[in-house]
């Protein structure tokens, strides 16, 4: 273990009552980072958990350790449990040790996980755990790191502690107290806010006590050339790659029709194989192997894309962007995870992803990729660029509901999803043989399309045209006789489906709405036995900061509806507000029926 100051922190009290209702609670977590000339980067955890349910105790006796084979050594320095007198009961066994491959999502990646069973735990017993990790490569530098001190359980003190004579290293803190001296800079929270999901949650670092710690690069566009100079080997032209971006092109007119062609053309003729973007998954193959083995991840894919529209005179950089909140004071390429490819357009970049098999490529913006800050290898000199807004989506419903004569309903309709709208969709239908595909769109609408009888996915292979559904359905809802008049209210399943948000009591994150996009319905009500259905002709419309919301119900059995649903990010406290506008408005959308029962 380090030489670590901890040990002269007195633990602060324990407030009444702070882990009630909780499995377990943290007494202590602190991170001790060093950074010291000569020697490789190391990171130590210490942590106290004490055991409050059973259901704890079945947790902490199943400890788990993550870390990196391919640039980590880990050592367990102490596992012990304590019981209620401070002395150890019993300690982690070597022998009941073992390790195992981290899947990571599905991504090829040398992570691993060690996993060590620890006996003798239960109610009221303490587990003290401290865990070194030392990154032999980095001698006298620290690698990037983002700590969420906070945690899916209460915790009592939560540290991060970094140790650099040279203060080359640097720590950064949000929401934290902070303090150095003599080479130490630390950052604390006290009681930490209690990790959860929530709907629409904003990204934890807009909102939770995080830790970044790393040793810069200088500055980002050093750190570019860099990587450029590293990968300038898988960078080279290739005959074959030329001879297809050629043939490709052949009698496609303007570089924007071009672009899209030679992204469809990388898209479908390369499998995507996923290998973690990282310390050692960071130079790609040659455009021209990427091509003969027709796999690669997404480095292969971004410079196979970019060595074809070369080819053909297009100027395409590569990209490297992250899944996580890029922090641009800290130049260092492990925030990354991800290559894509971008040429200048009016106002802006193009972003091209090719390993998004199921996205429309003539868009400006991939999905989950609006706003995001990224970098732009630029040989001329790379720079850090923030991406355009994601474009509008639309929803666009064509409804008719027929009356029987005894009050059922059936409905047929036509439902046209654009964009971003029809790309989740897409990927889950395109990933299962047609004869699934009643199923899988039943269980996206859920209870409120009531029975789906018929499904048809038209344009399901061609992502630059909308997804068009025919469904034909018939609801569970009947209408009921009542003073001569057959009456009821028909849920709309898309608007349950894509503008209800889940309740969540003491929301502590604020919500994000990444997309705007538009719902656009139509709708006809008809009588099987050719009865008149009239309604009353009325105009409404409402507006509120999340959507714009216009109707109108015609005398003809008509009814016509825009919403035009907004993206922004608002604070924790308009959460039920924004739940229940969005429960009024699926309520006003529900189609109300009222005919003679004669």
């Amino acid at each position: 273990p380090p030489r670590s100051r901890r040990a002269v922190l007195l633990r602060p009290p324990e407030p009444s009552g702070w882990c009630d209702g909780h499995d377990a609670a943290w007494l202590e977590r602190t991170w001790t980072m060093e950074c010291l000339p000569g020697v490789p980067a190391r990171w130590t955890w210490t942590t106290r958990m004490r055991v409050l349910t059973t259901r704890g105790a079945e947790i902490a006796a199943k400890t788990e350790i993550s870390f990196d084979a391919g640039w980590q050594e880990l050592c367990i320095n102490r596992l012990d449990v304590l019981g209620p007198d401070g002395t150890v009961v019993t300690k982690a066994s070597r022998s009941d040790a073992y390790v195992l491959d981290d899947g990571h999502g599905g991504q090829g990646t040398t992570k691993k996980t060690a996993h060590l069973p620890l006996a003798g735990v239960k109610v009221g017993s303490e587990v003290v755990c401290v865990v070194s990790w030392r990154a032999p490569g980095s001698i006298g530098e620290m690698p990037w790191k983002r700590l969420h001190v906070g945690s899916y359980l209460p915790i009592l003190r939560s540290r991060v502690e970094l140790h650099d004579p040279s203060g080359r290293a640097r720590l950064l803190a949000r929401q934290c107290r902070t303090g150095s001296n003599d080479g130490w800079q630390w950052a604390e929270a006290i009681q930490p806010p209690i990790w959860r999901y929530e709907p629409f949650m904003a990204p934890p670092i807009h909102w939770l006590p995080t830790v970044d710690v790393t040793t810069p690069a200088g500055n980002w566009t050093d750190a570019g050339l860099s990587y450029l100079r590293s990968i300038e080997a898988s960078l080279i032209d290739d005959r074959s790659v030329t001879d297809l971006a050629l043939a490709t092109c052949a009698g496609i007119d303007g570089p924007e029709a071009t672009t899209t062609a030679l992204t469809d053309a990388v898209t479908s003729g390369l499998s995507y194989v996923a290998i973690e973007f990282g310390r050692r998954g960071r130079v790609p193959e040659t455009a021209g192997k990427s091509l003969s083995k027709r796999f690669g991840d997404c480095k292969d894919h971004a410079v196979l894309l970019q060595r074809m529209l070369a080819a053909v005179g297009i100027p395409a950089w590569l990209v490297l962007t992250g899944s996580e909140t890029i922090e641009t004071s800290m130049p260092d390429l492990d925030q990354f995870d991800h290559m894509v490819v971008a040429i200048p357009q009016a106002g802006g970049l193009r972003i091209l992803d090719a390993t998004d098999k199921n996205a429309d490529s003539s868009l400006a913006i991939p999905a989950g990729m609006g706003d995001k800050t990224v970098l732009v290898l630029d040989p001329a000199g790379p720079r850090l660029a923030t991406l355009g807004h994601h474009q509008p989506s639309k929803v666009q419903v064509r409804r008719t509901i027929t009356i029987d004569r005894d009050g059922g309903l059936s409905v047929s309709e036509t439902v046209t999803l654009d964009h971003y709208f029809s790309q989740s969709l897409r990927s889950a239908l395109r990933a299962k043989p047609v004869a699934e595909h009643l199923q899988i769109i039943q269980e996206h609408l859920g209870t409120a399309v009531g029975e789906l009888q018929s499904a048809n996915a038209i344009h399901l292979a061609d992502q630059h045209r909308p997804l068009v559904l025919s469904l034909r359905y018939r609801p569970s809802v009947r209408l009921v006789n009542d003073n001569g008049r057959m009456s009821g209210t028909l849920p709309d399943p898309w608007a349950v489906s894509y503008l209800t948000a889940g309740r969540v009591p003491d929301r502590r994150s604020p919500f994000r709405l990444g997309y705007a996009w538009t719902f656009a319905r139509e709708v006809m009500l008809t009588h099987a036995g050719g009865l008149s259905v009239t309604t009353r002709d009325i105009i409404a419309a409402d507006n509120d900061p999340y959507n714009r919301w216009n109707e109108h119900r015609g005398k003809d059995g008509t009814i016509a509806t825009l919403v035009e649903a907004q993206a922004g990010t608002w604070p924790a406290k308009d959460y039920a507000a924004f739940v229940d506008r969005q429960d009024e408005l699926v309520r006003r959308l529900a189609v109300p029926i009222s005919i003679p029962s004669k």
